[in-house]
């Protein structure tokens, strides 16, 4: 999957592109012996790209290519929050300029009804993970994941209605 930022700067927002996907795993802290819960490195719990939900918050990443996401409790701090979905009707691979257009297009017109504001007054912006020609050929990939974001910085809670 790539990840397209529109009105904000990676650097900025404090983002890296977005691009692999693969399957679903969750990370789980194991201890040897003579380690104890309170000495263990926290283990952070990740969500394959391909697997997001509406609903999910997660973190952003350093990684440019990726398949997990760590994934965050929505009361929690977080850089994103999945708000939408959407998936590309069959055919041969479109090009990456034309999936851009197909996620700009949806997911900029889906956040007016999950934020209440239209993109364009929001003060928030949105990202997105589109299908790269690797995933759409060899895994059958055609969703794209709308994701919003606060560029001033992590978000607690929802954004759903936040109507800024």
């Amino acid at each position: 999957m790539t990840s397209r930022f529109l009105r904000t700067l990676a650097s900025a927002a404090g983002l890296s592109a977005l691009v692999a996907l693969a399957l679903c795993g969750c990370a789980e802290a194991s201890f040897s012996a003579g380690d104890s819960p309170t000495n263990a490195a926290t283990v952070v719990p990740t969500k394959s790209v391909f697997a997001l939900e509406i609903g999910d918050c997660v973190d952003d990443t350093d990684e440019v290519e990726l398949q997990h996401l760590p994934l965050v409790d929505c009361a929690d701090p977080h850089d994103y929050e999945v708000f939408d979905e959407y998936q590309i009707p069959d055919g041969d691979y479109p090009g990456d300029d034309v999936i851009t257009e197909i996620a700009l297009g949806y997911c900029s017109g889906a956040m007016e009804s999950f934020v209440g504001v239209a993109y364009e007054a929001s003060a928030l912006d949105i990202n997105y993970l589109t299908p790269t020609e690797d995933s759409w050929t060899n895994g059958g990939d055609r969703q794209i994941s709308c994701l919003v974001f606060d560029p001033a910085g992590k978000v607690s809670g929802t954004l759903q209605g936040a109507a800024r």
